[in-house]
């Protein structure tokens, strides 16, 4: 994951982008999700902790007893495997291919905005009923995803 995508990625979530994850040594995002649960992102993998001390005790000894989900994809933000692994780990387990290939992963925030998120970019839309009517409504000609 690049810096980029990695502070992208860390403000939709509302978490931190990190420099040097435990796995990859690469950019990656660790953030705490709207159910309380602990994420943590990397390039090609991705899982989620029942909260934060649950992370930390893995890190520390081994202890995955804290461990709700993880998945593995072979590249960052390409194809439903992506998609749906990292969905998995957010809890929202909603991805959607938007056309062309392209698939983003739906996540609702915690402060009640919707959050989409793709390859290379995300956006955060006040609800999801704004998305819908962004991508399928009358302005849906005007819609670019990138």
């Amino acid at each position: 994951m690049t810096e980029q995508m990695a502070a992208e990625l860390a403000r939709v979530l509302r978490g931190d982008a990190v420099p040097a994850m435990p796995g990859s040594r690469t950019w990656g995002v660790q953030a705490t999700c709207t159910d309380g649960r602990f994420v943590a992102i990397e390039d090609g993998a991705a899982w989620a902790y029942r909260d934060r001390q649950a992370f930390e005790a893995y890190q520390q000894n081994g202890d995955d007893a804290g461990l709700l989900a993880s998945s593995e994809w072979e590249e960052w933000g390409e194809g439903e495997e992506w998609a749906d692994g990292l969905s998995k780990v957010l809890g929202s387990n909603e991805s959607w291919q938007s056309g062309g290939g392209i698939w983003l992963v739906f996540y609702p925030r915690p402060d009640g905005r919707f959050a989409v998120i793709g390859s290379d970019s995300a956006g955060i839309y006040p609800c999801r009923e704004t998305f819908e009517t962004d991508v399928f409504g009358e302005k849906a000609e005007n819609h670019v995803f990138v």
